[in-house]
């Protein structure tokens, strides 16, 4: 392993405990009928985590207290961010939710995908190379004359490859949730640029 593998292997393990350090292990609500007119007011969801962490997610306006609708969008509030509630919510009073939070299997998944083995690029097609630069960035050639990066981002729900391109490769070019259908687009985009490369030369 490289110095640089080496530091790069550091920093992903100190990120990973920095992870586990900052999840959330309770959430609140609370509703401030008092900011608001006689609509109502806003609602916010506030997680915190055992480090002293937090975040707050806000729940809409219009709410006068902790009602069916408040539980329903924290929720799914939660939910979304990979979490869920371990055991119920506790009424602390009419504008005050608080309920313990524990992660889901999803989220478990995303955490062993983003701290874990990077994820191959698969079979290449003829012509096309590719050179690992960093975690998750890859240089990719085509019959070494033309080269777009390739990069490859976990996410909660579908993880997205994206081909990059344009001058040190900063335009995205594309996106799918493989990298097959991007690195077999390389011909065609090769062809492409090749066309405009002698229409501008007057060929």
């Amino acid at each position: 392993m490289s110095t640089h593998e080496e530091r790069q292997a550091v920093a992903l393990k100190r990120a990973a405990r920095g992870e586990l350090a900052g999840r959330y292990i309770r959430a609140e609500v609370k509703v401030r009928p008092d900011l608001g007119g006689p609509l109502g007011g806003p609602a916010y969801l506030h997680r915190y985590g055992a480090a002293g962490n937090q975040d707050t997610i806000t729940l809409g306006e219009h709410h006068h207290d902790a009602d069916g609708r408040v539980r329903t969008l924290a929720n799914e509030a939660i939910h979304r961010s990979g979490y869920r509630l371990d055991g119920g919510w506790d009424d602390v009073d009419a504008c005050t939710l608080r309920a313990p939070l524990d992660v889901t299997a999803e989220y478990l998944d995303f955490v062993a995908r983003r701290f874990g083995p990077l994820p191959d690029p698969g079979e290449l097609p003829d012509g096309v190379a590719v050179h690992a630069m960093q975690r998750g960035r890859w240089r990719v050639w085509y019959r070494n004359r033309r080269c777009w990066d390739l990069t490859w981002q976990p996410r909660l729900q579908d993880d997205v490859w994206r081909l990059w391109g344009g001058p040190q490769a900063t335009r995205m070019l594309a996106s799918a949730d493989n990298p097959g259908e991007l690195l077999a687009s390389l011909p065609e985009r090769d062809a492409e640029i090749q066309a405009r490369a002698t229409a501008r030369k007057g060929y």
